[in-house]
């Protein structure tokens, strides 16, 4: 029986992406130990991932003893074959100090992405999945072509519910980087004009999103706001949707995972990079602009200063998309 270990320290979505990949080895390797190792920050989702995955973490504050502490524990386990499904420095250095038999790391497609930055070529780039299948590949854990499928998720929460009775859409207004987020005051008029049909909206986020949605709310916008709820806590929420609208973010991902509907709100990133969620329960509004995409993981400020790629996703636009995906009464 063999250890095979997978290494993706951040960040959430890319996190998320990888039980794709897990999906494939447990198939195919049913018998040997699969090892997860990543940051504690992202903790919770052992409690979701795919059953029967082990897990190692590199601690905070994530610095040079923390790394080697993480290192030597791998170590003792032996490691056949590891999958760097990171491609960092502090990634490669666990991969040499742990000592595995073998190690793969995975292609990032870095120089092909950035031709793309702000580009009138979209040439798509393998999604990210993809490029984890490959690091596999090569490894001769998973066959050749593998069948490109949606990160799984498992949902394991308490049967008490988490969000109102009634509550149909979350909205995950929350993203690393200001390109990456709808403006908040189409949110006010979005969930107004839900308001007068009827419809609950609930707004779900953790720390890092509890000044935006304050603002949010702030501006007198309808609905119910969830925050900061932990990581294990967003996920519950998530998976009581019916329907999610977020933008190019962990939590969408992960909204992903749990095969939720999902309205995807796609601004300064674009799908040529290899990110974006697929499949016939995802609904992609965007417009197709030269400047996009401006980045690869989203800026604080729009390039251009006119921020036409979110502009142009008005809430009539995304209000008539979410009522002909919401559920018959």
């Amino acid at each position: 029986m063999a250890q095979i270990a997978l290494l993706r320290l951040k960040k959430l979505g890319d996190i998320v992406l990888t039980t794709s990949l897990l999906q494939h080895l447990q198939k195919n390797l049913p018998y040997d130990d699969i090892l997860f190792v990543t940051r504690e920050e992202y903790k919770d989702l052992e409690k979701i991932f795919p059953k029967k995955i082990q897990f190692e973490y590199l601690k905070a504050p994530y610095k040079t003893n923390s790394i080697i502490n993480l290192s030597s524990r791998l170590a003792k386990r032996k490691i056949d074959i590891m999958l760097d499904l990171q491609e960092n420095p502090t990634s490669i250095l666990i991969s040499m100090l742990s000592r595995p038999r073998k190690k793969y790391i995975y292609k990032k497609e870095g120089l092909k992405r950035h031709f793309h930055i702000g580009s009138l070529s979209k040439l798509d780039t393998s999604h990210t999945i993809k490029k984890y299948y490959h690091a596999a590949e090569r490894a001769w854990l998973i066959p050749r072509d593998s069948i490109l499928i949606p990160p799984l998720l498992v949902p394991d929460f308490p049967a008490e519910k988490l969000l109102p009775s009634g509550s149909n859409l979350v909205i995950l207004a929350g993203s690393g980087r200001y390109t990456k987020r709808w403006l908040p005051e189409y949110y006010v008029k979005l969930t107004n004009m839900l308001k007068q049909i009827n419809k609950s909206v609930v707004f779900v986020g953790g720390n890092p999103d509890k000044e935006l949605l304050l603002y949010i709310k702030s501006l007198g916008t309808s609905g119910i706001f969830m925050h900061p709820l932990p990581l294990y806590k967003i996920a519950q929420g998530i998976n009581e949707a019916d329907i999610v609208l977020g933008g190019d973010s962990g939590l969408t991902h992960i909204a992903w995972a749990f095969k939720k509907q999902i309205v995807f709100l796609a601004g300064g990133t674009h799908m040529c990079l290899g990110f974006f969620p697929f499949g016939n329960k995802v609904t992609i509004l965007e417009e197709d602009l030269p400047c996009r995409p401006c980045s690869l993981h989203g800026l604080s400020r729009c390039p251009q200063k006119h921020f036409n790629c979110m502009k142009s996703l008005t809430p009539e636009r995304v209000f008539t998309t979410l009522l002909a995906l919401w559920p018959p009464v």
